[in-house]
């Protein structure tokens, strides 16, 4: 993660958006809650599988979880209810529901925290592009306004119409291979 401890080095509030093959995510997203951990409060946000499958393997990893937040896109109901290191969006297609859950988190970990949303474009498997770039403008606004870091991760996909919208609303931009070590 050469790239982003160069940015958080410079002490900045920032945010970033991390593109990664499909082939690679798992092990991105891992490498970059490592480096981030210990640097303040994470709101993690898991659109690709159940925080508990996340919580699992970043303890299996050895990655301390402490002050880690988790907002679960697609668990059922079921599985649990809110707790104190979690709650849950019932419908992975309403972005109200998620920009309001996330509103509340950022007010939890502001000041130098870091919202940490796992595949933007699962976003759009449920949603037209131009309506997750109008969510993910205005996350990525309200966790500035909050001083909270942002990174989002997307896979690489031929079609770039999400990545073309999404793109320019972030101060970074990281292709994930060289720049993202581990």
């Amino acid at each position: 993660m050469d790239s982003l401890n160069r940015i958080m080095d410079e002490g900045d509030c920032f945010s970033c958006l991390v593109e990664s093959p499909k082939e690679r995510m798992r092990k991105d997203l891992f490498n970059t809650v490592n480096t981030v951990a210990g640097h303040g409060e994470l709101v993690y946000v898991t659109t690709n599988e159940p925080y508990s499958t996340v919580a699992d393997n970043l303890l299996a990893l050895n990655i301390n979880t402490r002050g880690i937040y988790y907002i679960d896109c697609i668990s059922a109901i079921s599985e649990g209810l809110d707790s104190v290191d979690v709650s849950f969006i019932l419908d992975i297609s309403d972005l109200n529901s998620l920009s309001i859950m996330v509103k509340k988190q950022l007010d939890r970990v502001k000041d130098g925290g870091f919202l940490f949303l796992d595949a933007v474009h699962t976003l759009w498997i449920y949603n037209k592009s131009s309506i997750v770039a109008r969510f993910t403008q205005a996350t990525v606004e309200k966790a500035q306004k909050a001083g909270v870091n942002v990174i989002f991760f997307i896979v690489d996909v031929k079609n770039k119409d999400l990545l073309r919208k999404i793109a320019p609303l972030f101060d970074y931009f990281i292709v994930s291979g060289d720049a993202l070590n581990g």
